[in-house]
């Protein structure tokens, strides 16, 4: 989470506000110019962000108890009778706090993509270099969707990472022997693998597809119009 928000923040400075740069530890790594201007001065962060991560690490080791949660967390609302009922109930129970995170996290990543997708085509990329990397991909002749498409591969790869947590949540029940419990309760092993794998694969196709209804809502924000919202949908559903 911490990497994605210093990413996210890096891609905005770089295409909005410049200034915000300076708040993300990539934005640090490329102003400090290694294969043009080594400016060294700008290791200053890096140290004494290092120093102070460490000396908090060895302060929290000395004072939390481990057998404690690290932070004090409030007493869990039991669920409604009937909200676990069932197999489906009961994944619901397991992946939705999960599958939320990673729906407000995607969801903010695509609204920003989706309102700098202008920013990349307006800027030409004259550089060569870049070109044929994105001809790769599509045609350079459209600029604007070539970058749409590269675009939602970074969201798609978080949108995976969700299928794959799903399915390790299934094999933590089921190492846990908890799994057992259920299939003597008449539940067939079937329905409860069904129940699991209809997060890992539905809700990864949900979340692409819901990332790209937002970026195609940034997108017409910004005020341009030479991307449709069928475009971003498209794109979501081929990175797929």
């Amino acid at each position: 989470a911490a990497l994605a928000a210093a990413f996210a923040i890096r891609a905005f400075g770089d295409v909005r506000a410049p200034a915000l740069r300076w708040f993300s530890p990539l934005g640090w790594c490329g102003a400090m110019r290694p294969f043009a201007g080594d400016r060294w001065s700008l290791l200053t962060p890096f140290v004494t962000a290092a120093i102070i991560l460490i000396v908090l690490a060895f302060r929290c080791q000395e004072l939390r108890d481990f057998s404690a949660p690290a932070f004090s967390l409030p007493v869990p609302n039991l669920p409604r009778r009937g909200s676990v009922a069932g197999a489906a109930g009961l994944s619901r129970r397991l992946h939705q706090g999960a599958f939320a995170g990673w729906l407000v996290g995607l969801t903010a990543y695509a609204l920003l993509l989706g309102s700098a997708i202008h920013l990349i085509g307006s800027s030409g990329f004259s550089s060569p270099a870049v070109r044929r990397v994105l001809a790769e991909y599509g045609s350079i002749t459209h600029i604007d969707i070539t970058a749409i498409g590269v675009a939602y591969i970074a969201i798609g790869m978080g949108a995976t990472a969700c299928g794959v947590s799903a399915i390790l949540v299934m094999h933590g029940e089921e190492a846990s022997g908890r799994v057992d419990a259920l299939l003597t309760s008449g539940l067939s092993r079937t329905r409860w693998i069904a129940s699991h794998l209809n997060w890992a694969f539905v809700g990864t196709g949900l979340l692409m597809l819901i990332a790209g209804a937002a970026g195609a809502l940034a997108y017409s924000l910004s005020g341009d119009s030479a991307v449709g919202t069928g475009d971003f949908i498209a794109a979501a559903i081929r990175t797929l």
